[in-house]
C-alpha cells in the first residue's frame, strides 16, 4: 500500500525571501508542532502557516509529515504520524468548500489505514504501539472489527515479550524555565572583545533579537561538529535589530491597534517608537509613531506632543514631507499616524544609512538636497515661522525609489529641557564623546539638540528661526558631499566650540570632485551669523536647481503631477504592501500603475519582485524581461532576474545577470555580493574573494560582506584571514549573531577554544532562538572538558527546539560525562526517537 498524499502544493518561497512573511513574530514559533520541526521544509512551511490562512499549507504539511512517518528500515515514527493526523485534522477544521472537507476526511481515513498496514506488514512492538495509538480517537477514522483489534493486541504482546529492551523509547520532556543569565555572563579564561561589552551578554526579560532566516550548513550535522548557519540573508542584507518587549501601554508585533492596525514590525529609537502596520479597513500600510512612555509621563508633556503633532498634520501632503495624517490618543498616549516609507530592499530607510554606507554620488547628493529644501519650503509656506529644530540625516527618510522626505517636524520641541535628564539614561555631559551617526538628543545647561547639526545660536541658547534649520541643512549637505561631519569634533563641548568658533572648510582634493557652486552653497548655509545665511528655503531650491542643470545638462525634476504622480503613489503602495507581506494586494497596485503607464519599467520590475517572493518564477521572469525591454540598462531588473534564475537552478544565467547589473551600477554592493554568493554555491570559493573585496571597496561599512568573506576564508581553511574578516563584521554590527557564530567556528578551528566559546555565547545571547548557537557552545565546552558547565546550554538547546535530535544526543553525551546515566539514557532515547538511524547516538 502506497503512502496516501493529498497532492496539494502551496507557493514555494526562497529562503532569503521567506523573511517577508516571517518578519512578524508569532508566539507559537517556539512550540508549534510544525514550526519547531527539525526538517527545514516542514519548519518553514509551519511558520508560514501560522502567519497566513492558506488551506493548502495544511494539506502540504500533512503530506510532508507523512513522508517522514516511516523510516527506511520500516519503523513508524510516532511524532510524524501524529503530526500528519494533526495537519489533516486542521485542514478539515479550516475547510469551507465541500470538496476540501471531503479531501481532508479521506486523507485522515487513508493515512490511518496506511499506518495499520505498515504495522501489520512490519509488526514490531513499536509499530504496533503506534498503530494502536493512531486508533485512539474519540471518533474512529476507520472501521476496525474486534477480531482485527484483538490481532493487533496479541501481536503487540508477543513482540513485547520477545524484545529484550521492554522500554525502547523513553520520551523526555525538555527542561523548562532554564535561566541563561548566569551562564551567559560567565567569562572564558581568555576574553577578546571586538566592540561588544561583556555586560551585554547578560540576558534580560525585555530584549530579544530577530535574525535572518538561517539553514544548517551542508555536512555539519552528520559529523556532530560545531555548525555554522548559512547566511541566506546575504541577498537582502538586513542585519538583526534589537527588539524590546512592549511596556504595558505599548504594542508588540501581531497586536491590533484600535482593532484595526495590525503591527507588523516595531522600531524603537532613543526616544521614539514606530509601529509599522497594516490598516485592515483601508487595506494599506501605515506607520504609527509616539514617544516612549518615560517621555510622556505627565499631562504637560502629552499636551506639548499633541500641539506639535497637530502642526505637522496641518502641513498636509507633499512629495518631500512624510505626511502626518492624524493624531489620536491611544491608551492615554498621543500617537501620530504617518505615511509608511519603505526603503530600497536591503537598506535602511534614512539618509544616515546612505551616508554611512557610501551610497551617495554627486547626483544623489544634489537631488536629496533639493528634496529636503523643497520639503522645508512647503512646510514654511504652510506654517510661517515653523522651525524643525532637529534637521539631520536620521530625520530624512529615503524611499525605495530614492525620494527624500523630511520627518519629525517639531517633535524635539515637545520635550522640555527639564524633562530630558529624567528620561534619558545616557544624558551627555560636556566632556563626553559624541558617537558618530547615532548622536542622541542631549542637554548641557539649557541646550537641547543633536550635536553635529546644531546652529551657533542653538549652542548659545539663543532664539532660533528658519535660518537655524538652514544651518543644519548646511551640515547635512556638507556631509552628503564629503562623507564626513562638517567638523572633526568628538566631545559635546568640542561641538559647541566648533559651531560657534571653527571655520568649515573643504579639503583641497575635494575642489576637483565637488563643483564650486555646491561648496559655496554649503559654506553659505554654515555662516556663523544667521543674517549671513540664505534668508529662506526658496533661495536654496533655486541655487540647487541651477547647479543641477549646469552639472547634468538637464533640468531637475521639481514636481510630479497628473498620471505620473498617481503611478508613483501606486508604486509606493505596492512596495510597502510587499514589505508587509500583503503580496496579492501589492500586485493589484502594480497592475494599476502599469495600466496608467504600460511601458513603466520600474513598475514591471517591482511587480516581478513581488511575484518572485510568491514563488511564481515564470511570471516574474516575464515582468523583468518587460522592464528590460523598456529600459535595457536597468540594473535593478538585471539583479532581480538573476535572483529568479538562481532560484530556478539556472546558476550560470543568474551569474551573467548579476555581472550585468554590476557593470551598469558598480556602486551597489549587492550586485557584487550576489555574484560571490553564486560562486560559493558552485564551490568556487577562491573566485568569490575579489568580488567581496569589490563590494567592500564600495561600502567598507557593510558587515554582511565582511561576514561572508570570513566564511569564505574559513571554508578555504585560511583561519587568520577569516578571523580578521569576522572581526570587522562584528565591529560594524556588534549584535550580528551569525557573524559571532562564524567567528567562533574560525577561532575553534584555529585552536583558540576559550575565545571561540565566548563568541558562541554571544551568538546565543543575540539570537537565543537559534538552536545551533547553543549546540556550538556545548561542543566547545566538551572540548574544553568543562562538562558540568555544558549541562545548562545542552538543556537550553533542547528547550529551544525539542525536536532537534542532535541537541538531545549532545545532552546525552554531556550527562554521560557527568555520570548522570539515567538522564543520559533518557536523552539518548529521545534522540533515537527523532533520528532512529543515528549510529553516533546508538554508540553513546
Amino acid at each position: 500500500m502506497n503512502l496516501p498524499q493529498s497532492g496539494r502544493h502551496p507557493a514555494e518561497l526562497p529562503p532569503d525571501e521567506v523573511r517577508i512573511f516571517l518578519r512578524k513574530r508569532h508566539q507559537a514559533d517556539r512550540f508549534d508542532y510544525f514550526a519547531t520541526d527539525p526538517d527545514p521544509d516542514i519548519r518553514t512551511l509551519g511558520r508560514l502557516a501560522l502567519r497566513r490562512s492558506h488551506l493548502n499549507d495544511l494539506f502540504a504539511l500533512g503530506d510532508l509529515c507523512g513522508q517522514h512517518a516511516l523510516t527506511e528500515d520500516h519503523r513508524l515514527r510516532v511524532f510524524y504520524v501524529g503530526k500528519t493526523l494533526i495537519a489533516y485534522d486542521k485542514a478539515l477544521q479550516a475547510a469551507s468548500a465541500p470538496q476540501d472537507r471531503d479531501l481532508a476526511r479521506r486523507m485522515l481515513r487513508d493515512f490511518t489505514s496506511w499506518v495499520l498496514y505498515c504495522a501489520r506488514t512490519h509488526p514490531s512492538a513499536r509499530n504496533l504501539a503506534v498503530a494502536m495509538w493512531t486508533l485512539a480517537e474519540d471518533e474512529p477514522l476507520v472501521q476496525l472489527d474486534r477480531e482485527a483489534l484483538d490481532g493487533l493486541m496479541s501481536a503487540y504482546r508477543d513482540q513485547m515479550a520477545s524484545e529484550e529492551d521492554s522500554d525502547a523509547t523513553r520520551y523526555a520532556e525538555p527542561p523548562q524555565n532554564v535561566d541563561d543569565s548566569s551562564f551567559l555572563t560567565q567569562s572564558s579564561a581568555t576574553i577578546v572583545d571586538y566592540g561588544v561589552e561583556d555586560k551585554l551578554l547578560a540576558t534580560s526579560d525585555d530584549e530579544e533579537l530577530i535574525s535572518d532566516e538561517t539553514r544548517v550548513e551542508k555536512g555539519a550535522i552528520q559529523d556532530q561538529a560545531s555548525v555554522e548557519l548559512d547566511a541566506s540573508g546575504l541577498k537582502l542584507g538586513p542585519l538583526p535589530r534589537r527588539m524590546t518587549e512592549a511596556a504595558e501601554d505599548e504594542f508588540n508585533v501581531g497586536d491590533r491597534i484600535e482593532d484595526r492596525y495590525e503591527v507588523v514590525e516595531t522600531r524603537r529609537g532613543g526616544m521614539g517608537i514606530v509601529y509599522l502596520c497594516y490598516d485592515h479597513d483601508q487595506r494599506e500600510p501605515v506607520a504609527i509613531k509616539t514617544f516612549q512612555s518615560r517621555f510622556l509621563n505627565n499631562e504637560r508633556a502629552v499636551s506639548r506632543f499633541n500641539n506639535e503633532a497637530v502642526t505637522w498634520v496641518r502641513l498636509e501632503k507633499h512629495r518631500h514631507v512624510v505626511q502626518a495624517r492624524l493624531v489620536q490618543n491611544i491608551n492615554g498616549r498621543p500617537h501620530i499616524f504617518l505615511e509608511h516609507i519603505s526603503a530600497e530592499e536591503g537598506y535602511s530607510p534614512d539618509l544616515r544609512g546612505w551616508i554611512d554606507h557610501n551610497r551617495l554620488d554627486l547626483r544623489h547628493s544634489i537631488e536629496f538636497g533639493l528634496h529636503i529644501a523643497l520639503g522645508m519650503q512647503h512646510a514654511t509656506r504652510k506654517m510661517p515661522g515653523l522651525v524643525h529644530r532637529d534637521l539631520k540625516p536620521a530625520n530624512i527618510l529615503v524611499t525605495h525609489d530614492a525620494i527624500a522626505k523630511v520627518t519629525d517636524f517639531g517633535l524635539v520641541r515637545s520635550l522640555e529641557v527639564e524633562d530630558i535628564p529624567l528620561a534619558l539614561d545616557e544624558t551627555v555631559s560636556a566632556d563626553e564623546p559624541v558617537p558618530h551617526g547615532a548622536v542622541p538628543l542631549t542637554r548641557v545647561g539649557a541646550i537641547v539638540g543633536t550635536a553635529p547639526y546644531m546652529s551657533p545660536e542653538q549652542c548659545r541658547s539663543l532664539s532660533v528661526d528658519v535660518r537655524s534649520d538652514i544651518y543644519a541643512f548646511g551640515c547635512v549637505l556638507y556631509e552628503m558631499l564629503t562623507g564626513r561631519h562638517v567638523f572633526e569634533a568628538r566631545r559635546f563641548r568640542e561641538w559647541l566650540d566648533a559651531h560657534v568658533k571653527w571655520t568649515p572648510r573643504f579639503r583641497p582634493e575635494e575642489h576637483d570632485t565637488i563643483p564650486q557652486p555646491l561648496r559655496d552653497l554649503a559654506l553659505f548655509c554654515l555662516e556663523k551669523n544667521p543674517e549671513d545665511r540664505p534668508a529662506d528655503w526658496g533661495m536654496i531650491v533655486d541655487w540647487l536647481s541651477q547647479t543641477y542643470e549646469i552639472v547634468f545638462g538637464q533640468p531637475a525634476v521639481l514636481e510630479v503631477t497628473g498620471p505620473a504622480l498617481e503611478a508613483r503613489e501606486l508604486m509606493d503602495k505596492g512596495y510597502s504592501l510587499t514589505e508587509l507581506g500583503r503580496l496579492e494586494e501589492a500586485l493589484k497596485a502594480y497592475d494599476s500603475a502599469i495600466a496608467l503607464k504600460p511601458d513603466y519599467a520600474w513598475a514591471w520590475a517591482r511587480r516581478g519582485r513581488t511575484l518572485r517572493v510568491l514563488g511564481r518564477y515564470d511570471e516574474a521572469l516575464d515582468c523583468y524581461d518587460r522592464a528590460l525591454e523598456s529600459q535595457p540598462n536597468y540594473a535593478f531588473a538585471w539583479n532581480g532576474k538573476g535572483i529568479v534564475l538562481e532560484r530556478m537552478g539556472k546558476i550560470q544565467q543568474a551569474l551573467a545577470c548579476y555581472e550585468r547589473a554590476a557593470e551598469i551600477n558598480p556602486s551597489d554592493v549587492w550586485h557584487w555580493c550576489n555574484q560571490a554568493d553564486v560562486l560559493l554555491s558552485m564551490n568556487r570559493h577562491r573566485e568569490a574573494i575579489p568580488l567581496l573585496e569589490k563590494a567592500l571597496q564600495q561600502d567598507p561599512a557593510h558587515p554582511n560582506s565582511w561576514a561572508k568573506l570570513g566564511q569564505v576564508y574559513r571554508l578555504l581553511q585560511e583561519y587568520p584571514e577569516s578571523i580578521k574578516a569576522y572581526e570587522q563584521a562584528i565591529r560594524l554590527a556588534p549584535e550580528y549573531a551569525w557573524a559571532h557564530n562564524g567567528y567562533g567556528l574560525s577561532l575553534k578551528l584555529n585552536g583558540q577554544l576559550e575565545q571561540a566559546l565566548l563568541s558562541f555565547k554571544r551568538a546565543a545571547r543575540y539570537d537565543p532562538n537559534e538552536v545551533w548557537h547553543w549546540y556550538n557552545v556545548v561542543e566547545t565546552l566538551i572540548l574544553l572538558r568543562q562538562y558540568e558547565e555544558a549541562v545548562h546550554p545542552a538543556q537550553r538547546a533542547t528547550q529551544t527546539d525539542p525536536t532537534h535530535a542532535s541537541s538531545w544526543s549532545k545532552l546525552g553525551q554531556v550527562l554521560r560525562y557527568v555520570k548522570r546515566y539515567e538522564e543520559a539514557l533518557t536523552a539518548y532515547d529521545r534522540a533515537l526517537a527523532l533520528q532512529p538511524d543515528s549510529g553516533w547516538v546508538v554508540n553513546g
